[in-house]
């Protein structure tokens, strides 16, 4: 996830292309969903538009292939 902090919009890279879509969620403080995006089989990086977001500290978790990863996003 780059960059990180962010203002606006991120970028997300993936290792490997999947066999399944990716699930992209993200969380605030609270633990609210705050946006979800899917991305298609085979696409290995994207970039996340998160405007609507107010400053602060959010969670992304990718979901791809029954595999999870979380990762912490800070928005200024």
């Amino acid at each position: 996830i780059y960059p990180n902090p962010s203002n606006g919009s991120f970028n997300i890279s993936l290792n490997s292309v999947g066999k399944s879509e990716s699930k992209i969620m993200i969380y605030n403080t609270l633990g609210q969903n705050v946006k979800a995006q899917i991305l298609p089989i085979g696409i290995q990086q994207a970039e996340i538009n998160i405007q609507n977001l107010s400053k602060g500290s959010y969670i992304v978790q990718i979901e791809r292939g029954g595999e999870s990863l979380v990762k912490q996003l800070i928005v200024q």
